[in-house]
């Protein structure tokens, strides 16, 4: 299981995200990418016990002279589809927007410091998702319509089994994309009408249970909504405010 610390970091970086997109009235990769050195090298800003390596790389990358926007590498962790929630809810602050100009920004955002298909795709069907919700769809009908009919058809079948015998034999409770998409898919979809059923599973199926609850938490709370109960007490509330 990750430890809250790393999880917090890209949390954290996420609000930064959308804060800066707020303040500045758009979302620029060149405003972005020297808030973002800044808040890494700012003293204090984060006391993590662990950087995810995506990190470490674009740093070593901006050492070794590399311009801030191709110090990136080809990264298939989950945790980099954090950002998506938090650019989605700050686009959504600013102006109008389709699920194609949206697929174009998260693109183009995950692409400065995951490079590759596997997040490309995962960031994709994770804007229309969001997208299909809030438009009025089920988790379930979203998540169905996305998925090739085998895939759906096996969702149906995980069912007889434990959550922790789903995630964990049949699919990876580590990181890697992109088992752990379809990992936090499931749950989402097994627990599409409750909220806090979905992210008490999610925590419960252990690996990388907090950037599956990323996904998780996001699709459930489009569909369902979250209570004061949940909210109340979050660090990142005041700065989201």
């Amino acid at each position: 299981m990750l430890t809250a610390d790393e999880s917090t970091l890209n949390c954290r970086l996420g609000v930064e995200l959308y804060r800066t997109v707020v303040r500045a009235g758009q979302y620029a990769a060149q405003i972005w990418l020297p808030h973002y050195v800044d808040c890494m090298r700012s003293p204090g800003w984060h006391q993590d016990t662990y950087v995810e390596e995506y990190h470490r790389a674009f740093f070593e990358n901006r050492a070794a002279g590399k311009p801030l926007d191709q110090c990136g590498i080809r990264d298939i962790h989950i945790g980099g589809l954090t950002p998506v929630p938090f650019l989605l809810a700050a686009l959504d602050v600013l102006e109008e927007r389709t699920v194609e100009t949206d697929r174009l920004a998260i693109g183009a955002h995950l692409s400065l410091t995951h490079r590759g298909k596997e997040i490309r795709d995962a960031g994709a069907t994770f804007v229309s998702l969001i997208h299909s919700i809030a438009a009025g769809k089920s988790v379930r009908t979203a998540i169905t319509q996305q998925l090739d009919p085998s895939s759906a058809q096996q969702f149906d079948f995980w069912l007889q089994f434990p959550d922790r015998t789903v995630v964990g034999r049949h699919l990876t409770p580590a990181c890697y994309l992109p088992e752990s998409f379809t990992a936090a898919l499931y749950l989402a979809w097994k627990y599409h009408d409750d909220f806090a059923a979905g992210i008490r599973a999610n925590a419960r199926c252990g690996g990388d249970n907090c950037h599956r609850g990323i996904v998780v938490g996001a699709l459930l709370g489009a569909a369902n909504g979250v209570t004061e109960t949940w909210l109340s007490g979050l660090k990142s509330m005041p700065r989201l405010a």
